[in-house]
């Protein structure tokens, strides 16, 4: 590599320091920056509306106190609420999914070094990677969750677990940006959303294994993930001659993920549990919204309208990990938990949450009769 491969633009000089600066799996410092110039366009954001505040402090309250009745699924601590800007939703999510794109990054690395051939390819190919790997995930992870947060509303959104606290937030731009685009009103939108992810919250603050799982299903993902080396190692080739182009306009190198039989079965048993989980949390907020949301109904619908409409950071999350976030999985979901409560009650579908087996599979949540005849009857 030459020594000024960036010439005097300082973009290209700021990632000749990043690429030759000590690095981890992936360079955080270039995540951050690719993220919040994407999340905000290169605008400062206003600050928090204080009447948003209070009633998503209140909406918070309301909906676990009315959750918690219903499920009888009861935390140690009450959940406690807070709004914030995109760039906030940034650094909560690079910290909440570190664990996430490190796992990544170290599975890359690990394919390509087990590719290599004899001893001194496989030094050869090391060297490449210790040097553009962090740059090119750096790169990466900025893009995906700068995109993401452009749209995301609320903690529990997208399907990855976040390490760290266990406050709920929600992004008041996007959600004033997503009332005004389908007509709701903004206060029983930020009810409603209280309402969602107070839902799933109980469920992994009342049972404890569940987060475990979730993070082993993410993971055994991560795990059975298959790389095309050759289109790998042209990307490298391509960054580590200069080709750095399109990095100017904030677009990702992409990643060469190959579909293999392990990543297919991995990926059935994530959405098994996503379906239940999503389901779960999906019946229990309707059960109980009509009492504390005036518009539930309009909500609900709005936003099944809005997830018609994928965004690019869904996409790219799609593509990178292979989840599919159509409403598909969790129609299915809540499907099998309204049939299920119908039929046998609340006390029944709690046995999801007993322990792993009783999870439901991807058959038993198309077939609630099979799951109950395993569990609840067994």
């Amino acid at each position: 590599m030459s020594q000024e491969p960036f010439g005097d633009i300082p973009l290209f000089r700021e990632l000749q320091r990043l690429l030759t600066s000590n690095q981890g799996p992936f360079n955080t410092e270039i995540a951050r920056q690719f993220a919040v110039s994407l999340a905000t366009q290169g605008m400062s954001e206003p600050g928090i509306d204080s009447t948003i505040k209070t009633r998503y402090a209140t909406s918070v309250e309301s909906a676990y106190r009315m959750l918690s009745g219903y499920t009888r699924q009861v935390t140690d601590e009450p959940p406690v609420g807070e709004v914030i800007s995109r760039t906030a939703w940034v650094d909560k999510t690079l910290d909440g999914w570190g664990w996430l794109a490190e796992a990544f990054s170290s599975r890359f690395k690990a394919i390509a070094e087990q590719r290599a051939g004899d001893a001194e390819e496989a030094r050869s190919i090391e060297a490449a990677i210790a040097q553009i790997m962090p740059l090119m995930m750096g790169i990466q992870v900025g893009s995906l969750i700068g995109n993401l947060a452009k749209d995301a509303m609320y903690r529990y959104e997208l399907p990855i677990p976040r390490a760290g606290d266990d406050k709920l937030f929600i992004v008041e731009s996007n959600l004033r940006s997503t009332a005004e685009a389908y007509d709701l009103a903004l206060d029983d939108l930020v009810g409603w959303v209280a309402l969602s992810d107070t839902g799933r919250h109980l469920i992994l603050s009342a049972n404890p294994w569940v987060s475990n799982y979730f993070r082993s299903a993410l993971s055994e993902l991560i795990s059975s993930i298959e790389i095309d080396v050759s289109d790998l190692e042209r990307k490298m080739m391509d960054l580590q001659s200069g080709a750095f182009e399109g990095l100017s306009e904030a677009q990702p190198p992409g990643l060469p993920v190959v579909q293999t039989p392990r990543h297919s079965a991995a990926l059935d048993r994530l959405r098994a549990f996503f379906s239940v989980f999503e389901g779960y949390a999906g019946q229990a907020s309707s059960a109980v919204a009509s009492e504390i949301i005036p518009s539930a109904t309009r909500i609900e619908e709005g936003l099944a309208r809005r997830a018609l409409a994928s965004s690019e950071g869904q996409q790219a999350l799609e593509s990178v990990l292979g989840i599919s976030l159509d409403r598909t999985i969790t129609t299915a979901g809540l499907t099998f938990c309204a049939a299920v409560v119908k039929m046998r009650g609340i006390a029944t579908l709690n046995l999801v949450w007993e322990a792993p087996d009783n999870l439901p599979t991807v058959a038993e949540i198309k077939d609630p009769f099979a799951w109950m005849e395993r569990v609840a009857d067994g």
